[in-house]
């Protein structure tokens, strides 16, 4: 099932449109993240992250992407509603133990549409030298601590430490990523904007995905979840940069049914979901559902019962849509 303006998929322009297949879903619930341990970084200074999201839950702190020694130390980009801020992108590098911290202007509460984030890091072209990106778009925000030019990022692409996906265990709390994830790319070495992983349909203006298909250093990784014949890092976590850096998938499913987190919502394909933004006219959470599962479960805990989709009915055409009972009160 294809979103309205999402992307076709036959021909455009003479070429078909590039079309991302699988993501995967974290269940905050279920404690699901991804780890890998880094090895000698081609350079420390230099990276670049690209993922495609699909938020599901708009509470808590949420980590994007972490370095991890210990839980004391570690870089940290999360959406973080905690600390005075409302969805936004928080970012934290610890140098030395002087710390570079970000606070993104702008808020990301849309739990019915993809987004694409780039983080790009180049300390070296001075202070402050890193540049989010959403959708094409630089994120505005202020550096509450200054980041130093040339600084050497302390626990992120740093041999010896982990790549964490999804999950933040810092002394105070457990940060884990409720939403989906989709053609999670990290370069080693090389400092790019959204271009190389995105680009513009020239009849609709929306930005789409584009396979990269540049190099990735050392420590570089390409996951696209397309192996979900299991939950091991050489199928659900596998690598496919060229690189093995692969991944090892804690808490996941692929079993067939509800609870399978390979799925085919994807920034090319996306899927409909219960939508917990959805109020009545008192200003009240709308039938005081309970959503979880990544929004496709619904159960009531409370005498209402109602709960509402991100898609409207479309007013013409075929469409097809299930939904399955698993229990009712009578």
């Amino acid at each position: 099932m294809s979103s309205i303006g999402s992307p076709s998929p036959f021909f455009l322009a003479g070429k078909k449109a590039y079309q991302v297949e699988r993501s995967l879903r974290f269940n905050d619930d279920d404690g699901a993240y991804l780890q890998e341990t880094a090895g000698t970084p081609t350079n420390n200074k230099i990276w670049t992250y690209s993922v495609w999201v699909k938020r599901t839950t708009l509470s808590g702190d949420q980590a994007i992407l972490v370095g991890y020694s210990n839980a004391a130390s570690f870089d940290q980009i999360l959406f973080s509603s905690s600390s005075g801020r409302d969805n936004q992108i928080f970012m934290q590098f610890n140098n030395s133990g002087t710390y570079g911290q970000f606070t993104s202007t702008r808020v990301f509460r849309d739990v019915g549409a993809w987004g694409h984030l780039v983080i790009k890091a180049d300390t070296t072209a001075g202070s402050n030298g890193v540049t989010v990106y959403w959708n094409n778009e630089v994120v505005a925000g202020t550096w509450n601590v200054t980041l130093a030019q040339d600084a050497t990022f302390h626990s992120l692409n740093q041999s010896g430490d982990n790549f964490r996906i999804g999950h933040l265990a810092s002394a105070v709390a457990n940060h884990y990523l409720d939403g989906y994830l989709a053609e999670v790319n990290f370069i080693d070495g090389q400092a790019y904007d959204p271009s190389y992983f995105g680009k513009t349909d020239a009849a609709t203006g929306q930005w789409n995905p584009k396979q990269y298909t540049g190099s990735y250093g050392t420590n570089g990784f390409y996951l696209n979840f397309s192996d979900n014949s299991g939950t091991t890092a050489t199928t659900l976590g596998k690598d496919l940069s060229g690189n093995g850096n692969n991944f090892t998938p804690n808490n996941f499913s692929v079993s067939a049914g509800f609870d399978n987190d390979s799925v085919e919502d994807t920034p090319t394909n996306n899927f409909p979901t219960f939508n917990p933004l959805y109020k009545n006219s008192s200003g009240s959470y709308e039938g005081n559902a309970s959503l979880t599962n990544g929004n496709l479960a619904h159960s009531s805990v409370g005498s209402e019962t109602n709960a509402y989709a991100t898609f409207a009915l479309p007013s013409s055409g075929k469409y097809y849509w299930e939904v399955r009972l698993s229990s009712i009160n009578t």
